[in-house]
């Protein structure tokens, strides 16, 4: 009798894997014995430097585009130039990713929730919106700031890297100047 309801226990597992489609597209899928293993979570690093992608290529591209606008503004043809545009580029950043965490903690939510109410008074079809009041604005946002609370580290780390090119630039600067004078 135990080992008919142990079939029957068997049976009733692989219907509910059956279900699931990453589980169809297993390979090992039939195997006696064949458990598919658990999904790995994400560890802390992988949370705070490798889950914001896109940001770290917006940051960089955005960064470049000031870098050159600024070192253009002399036809690239002094070294100070290089210099200020690296400082400026790693300020930007910087000071983007000290905006990036104040807002995570929810400095701006009043404001928004403001520009918010603004834009959706002129709706035609719900001119109240999808939010009662500024708490549930706050409720609903606090929600998606704790999922990706790391979203200024590639502003950091883009500014960090610029501020590093600046001071070396700035130390072979001041070597030239001091050779020639």
């Amino acid at each position: 009798m135990s080992k008919n309801n142990n079939n029957e226990n068997i049976d009733l597992i692989e219907e509910e894997e059956l279900e699931n489609d990453d589980i169809q597209n297993d390979p090992h899928l039939g195997q006696p014995n064949y458990f598919p293993a658990p999904e790995k979570e994400k560890t802390k690093f992988q949370n705070m430097f490798l889950s914001n992608g896109s940001r770290y290529i917006v940051s960089i591209i955005i960064s470049a585009i000031i870098f050159l606008l600024i070192a253009g503004t002399n036809g690239f043809q002094y070294l100070e130039s290089y210099v200020n545009a690296s400082f400026v580029t790693a300020i930007v950043n910087l000071a983007f990713a000290g905006l990036s965490v104040s807002n995570n903690e929810g400095t701006f939510d009043s404001l928004g929730y403001g520009f918010y109410r603004v834009f959706v008074s002129y709706r035609i079809n719900n001119p109240k919106g999808k939010y009662n009041d500024l708490y549930d604005y706050k409720m609903v946002h606090d929600k998606k700031r704790k999922e990706n609370k790391y979203k200024f580290i590639p502003y950091l780390m883009v500014g960090v890297l610029f501020l590093i090119a600046s001071l070396i630039l700035f130390a072979i600067f001041q070597s030239y100047l001091a050779k020639n004078l």
